[in-house]
């Protein structure tokens, strides 16, 4: 049976490892036993504990954590050039103001 590292199991779960660490400390997740391994402690995760904590995922993103919508920094230098508004901007393009600002 394979057994991942911690950032490994985090990588296949979809998650940064910091993340996966603060839902074991937060004991929103039970997580595999420490080891100790060459003077260190290891989880070491099977891909049964991968799948559980996979499946309960949804729970524990929210969502601001999601990706904004990506915008093309030259649209919107040529529509503010135009003299289009932020909202006027972000109306065509699909996303919110502040997105469209972030984008120059």
């Amino acid at each position: 049976m394979k057994k991942y590292t911690t950032g490994q199991a985090a990588a296949k779960i979809g998650v940064s490892r910091v993340a996966l660490y603060d839902w074991i400390r937060s004991r929103r997740i039970q997580a595999p036993p420490q080891v100790a391994w060459y003077g260190r402690t290891r989880r070491f995760w099977t891909a049964a504990d991968i799948a559980r904590v996979k499946s309960a995922r949804e729970r524990f993103v929210s969502r601001r954590g999601r990706r904004r919508k990506i915008v093309d920094a030259g649209t919107v230098a040529i529509a503010r050039a135009q003299g289009a508004s932020w909202n006027e901007i972000a109306r065509q393009l699909g996303c919110a103001p502040q997105t469209a600002r972030a984008a120059l």
